[in-house]
C-alpha cells in the first residue's frame, strides 16, 4: 500500500510508526547473534529454529518463550528476566567495543523531517526489548526523548505492540504508515489496515529514505 496521501484535508494528522532493526539501523544479524548468546548463557546448548520467522511471535519475548519450550525448559519470569539482563549487557559491550550500528541511508534525516511536519506524528514499534532498542537508537543518533516507544517489553504480539505505539501518540489519525523490513511486518500492517513501507532487500523495499523527503504526507512537505 502507498503511504503517500495526496487528497486529504491539510490539517488531518498522519502517524508514522517505525520498526528499528533492519528498518532504521542495520543491526539484524548482530542482534540475533547476541540474543542467542544471551539465551545460551542460561540454557546451555539450546537449539534455535533456522529462521526467526519460524516462531509464532517474532518478538524478543515471544521468541524466548517458544524457544525455551522447544528446549524443554519452563519459561519462568525469573529465567526470562535473567536472559533479558544478559542480552542488555551483551548489547552494551558490543556497542562499547564496536560503536553504533550503521544507519539505513537517509533514515535519520527522514525521521527528523517528519518530526518537524505539523500534521505528522512519529513513534517506534519494535519486537525487541525496550532496553536494547533504546541503546541501539541512542548510539546511532536517533532521538528517544519525546517519541513514544512500544516494544517487546510491553507485549509478545507484534500487532499489539504496533497498536500501543499509536495509542501512546494520542489523538486521531487519518492514516497510519508502518515502516518495516520483514514479511511479518507487512502481515501485521495489513492486519491493522495500515499503510506499509517496506525497507530492505528481504521484502524488495527501499534501501534509502532520501527520496521520501520529497514526497508530501497529508498535503504537506515533510
Amino acid at each position: 500500500m502507498d503511504p503517500v496521501q495526496t487528497s486529504r484535508p491539510a490539517d488531518a494528522m498522519h502517524a508514522h510508526i517505525f520498526d528499528i532493526d533492519g528498518t532504521l539501523i542495520d543491526s539484524n544479524h548482530v542482534d540475533g547473534e547476541l540474543f542467542t548468546k544471551a539465551v545460551r548463557l542460561h540454557v546451555r546448548d539450546c537449539k534455535v529454529r533456522q529462521n526467526w520467522g519460524d516462531y509464532t511471535h517474532v518478538t524478543d519475548s515471544g521468541i524466548l518463550e517458544e524457544l525455551l519450550r522447544d528446549n524443554s525448559t519452563d519459561p519462568t519470569p525469573e529465567l526470562a528476566s535473567a536472559v533479558r539482563t544478559s542480552f542488555v549487557k551483551l548489547m552494551e559491550d558490543h556497542l562499547s567495543n564496536h560503536g553504533p550500528f550503521p544507519v539505513i541511508a537517509g533514515s535519520r534525516v527522514f525521521l527528523d523531517s517528519l518530526r518537524r511536519t505539523p500534521n505528522a506524528a512519529v513513534a517506534y514499534a519494535t519486537g525487541g526489548w525496550r532496553e536494547t532498542a533504546q541503546l541501539k537508537l541512542e548510539a546511532a543518533g536517533f532521538p528517544t526523548s519525546g517519541i513514544p516507544l512500544a516494544s517487546g517489553s510491553d507485549h509478545h504480539d507484534r500487532i499489539e505492540i504496533m497498536r500501543l505505539a499509536v495509542d501512546r501518540l494520542g489523538g486521531e489519525f487519518e492514516s497510519v504508515t508502518y515502516y518495516g523490513d520483514a514479511p511479518w511486518d507487512r502481515v501485521c500492517a495489513d492486519g491493522l489496515n495500515w499503510n506499509f513501507m517496506g525497507v530492505g532487500a528481504r521484502i524488495n523495499g527501499i534501501n534509502d529514505y532520501t527520496h521520501l523527503a520529497a514526497l508530501r504526507y497529508g498535503g504537506k512537505q515533510p
